[in-house]
């Protein structure tokens, strides 16, 4: 019998954290339950030590660096405690899941070994399909083009819009192999996830699916998400808490992208110069539109 952990990282939002392991620690079907809390700014450790017992674990890191890093300890911790598990079950606080997304996923990986990752469809809060439940390996000029508020504002309704994958053909299939899944509910199978290493720490935020799914292909690892039982994720209430202002959010995202570029693309130094002006001047432009909007 494969064995499996999950490990939900929280800075912040214990409440939702509280509400999805009261949801799952009784069903049967995972062996150990651990609780990051990322060096939250309140009191939200005290309140998961609650949950403490039996299989549920609550731990926290020195600091928040980032989401890589505080997965990477959380996955650390489990195998000390469960040594032989099979597959890291990765997850944000503010999802609603069933046992049964659970368990197929688990089902799934024993039965397909070329597969490194895979995650249940993703519906929104208001229960559509999310658009972002899995999307193309972005490639540089991809990248370029979602610093570009112009352009993304006239693009952003079309199907083909960057990276993301025509949802309305995906749910046709009970499986859909993707280049990246959006982690906010990722099962990552143990030996793929050692052999690269875990997540990419150089990071703090977004863009770890990108290198997740980069490096396991890279291994000949694919990737699929699994349409019969769906989560719903309620929406990045961590990230919230954390900083509201877009000009933090997209300094964040320029950074990390600047990271995937060059570590994983391997893009040149020109290309690296050229992204920063089209990013610089894509904040300019954003810029522009708040002082018009909020001169009208």
């Amino acid at each position: 019998m494969s064995k499996s952990a999950i490990i939900i990282l929280v800075y912040g939002d214990s409440d939702s954290a509280i509400d999805l392991v009261n949801s799952i620690k009784d069903k049967n079907v995972l062996d150990e339950i651990v609780i990051v809390d990322n060096c939250s700014p309140d009191d939200s450790f005290e309140k998961l030590k609650v949950l403490e017992a039996g299989h549920v674990h609550v731990i926290r890191t020195r600091a928040n660096d980032g989401i890589a890093k505080g997965n990477n300890f959380g996955a650390e911790y489990v195998k000390k405690v469960c040594p032989d598990v099979d597959y890291y079950l990765f997850s944000n606080p503010d999802v609603i899941v069933t046992p049964e997304s659970i368990t197929d996923m688990i089902e799934f990986l024993d039965m397909n070994p070329q597969v490194g990752g895979t995650c249940p469809m993703e519906l929104t809060k208001e229960k559509d399909y999310a658009r972002d439940f899995a999307w193309k390996m972005p490639t540089y000029w991809t990248t370029v083009k979602s610093v570009m508020p112009v352009y993304t504002r006239l693009n952003q309704h079309k199907k083909n819009f960057l990276w993301y994958y025509d949802v309305d053909e995906a749910v046709k299939h009970d499986v859909f192999y993707a280049d990246v899944l959006i982690s906010c509910f990722i099962m990552l199978r143990r030996t793929a996830f050692e052999e690269i290493g875990g997540f990419y720490e150089k990071t703090f935020l977004y863009n770890e699916e990108n290198f997740i799914a980069y490096q396991l292909r890279e291994k000949g690892y694919n990737m699929a998400v699994l349409m019969k039982n769906p989560i719903v994720h309620l929406g990045c209430t961590s990230m919230n808490k954390s900083n509201s202002k877009w000009e933090w959010k997209t300094k964040i995202m320029f950074d990390s992208s600047y990271i995937y570029l060059r570590d994983m693309l391997k893009s040149s130094g020109f290309a690296l110069w050229f992204y920063g002006v089209i990013y610089h001047f894509g904040v300019f432009e954003r810029k522009l539109f708040r002082w018009f909007s909020r001169g009208l």
